[in-house]
Parts: structure tokens; C-alpha cells; sequence
């Protein structure tokens, strides 16, 4: 079962952002985000930045339209969701990202723990 939630506007500072992170941590649920990466007017700097962001296994990029560049973060939890966030902002060449789509899952059960009734 899916629970999603749609954030397109973040509040100074990510308020909304982060007070939708606090009440998703207490479902203990897997985060699935949609960013749209606004970035700097230098090339250099913003390609850097990609290189960067290319390294990471929990971030998958999309197709760059001159200075958006929208991603994918699939993390294993909300803390780790978070922090790529942050990291995401943090970034020379990155200058603001936009939260497009949320979605959490429930983390899947192990094989072992489920049983076949015959």
C-alpha cells in the first residue's frame, strides 16, 4: 500500500519539508523523491556538481533541461532521505531544490517470515 503526498512549494527554510519528514519517520516507511534541481548559471560549477551527485547509488538523474535538472532519491529510511536532501542543497553548483513528489512505501517483509499455508 502506497501512501502518497504531493508538496510542489517549500515554506523559508523548509519548514513544510521537514515537518513532512518528522510525521513520515514515526511510520518507519521507505521515501521515494521527485526533486527538481535549480542550478547555478555557471556550467563549471553546476557540472561539477552532477559529477557529483552522479557517484551516489541512492540518487538516479534525469534528463537535464538547460538549468533544471530533476532526480530521483530512494533511500532505505526518512533520516537517509533527509540527509541526500541536504546534501542535494548543500552542493556549489545546486541553487535550490524543489521537493516535486513524495512517496512511501512499506519497507518489504522478508521471504523467511512469510508462510505458505497448503
Amino acid at each position: 500500500m502506497f501512501n502518497h503526498k504531493r508538496i510542489f512549494f517549500l515554506d523559508k527554510g523548509r519548514r513544510l519539508f521537514l515537518y513532512q519528514w518528522r510525521r513520515i519517520t514515526r511510520l518507519e516507511e521507505m521515501p521515494v523523491n521527485g526533486l527538481l534541481l535549480t542550478l547555478t548559471e555557471d556550467e563549471e560549477l553546476a557540472g561539477e556538481s552532477l559529477l557529483e551527485i552522479s557517484r551516489r547509488d541512492d540518487i538516479e538523474l534525469g534528463d537535464r533541461t538547460d538549468r533544471w535538472q530533476p532526480v530521483v532519491v530512494e533511500t532505505e529510511g526518512t533520516r537517509e532521505s533527509h540527509e541526500a536532501h541536504e546534501w542535494l542543497a548543500d552542493l556549489p553548483g545546486v541553487q535550490m531544490v524543489d521537493v516535486v513528489f513524495t512517496s512511501v512505501s512499506r519497507p518489504p517483509q522478508e521471504a523467511s517470515s512469510k508462510k505458505v499455508l497448503k
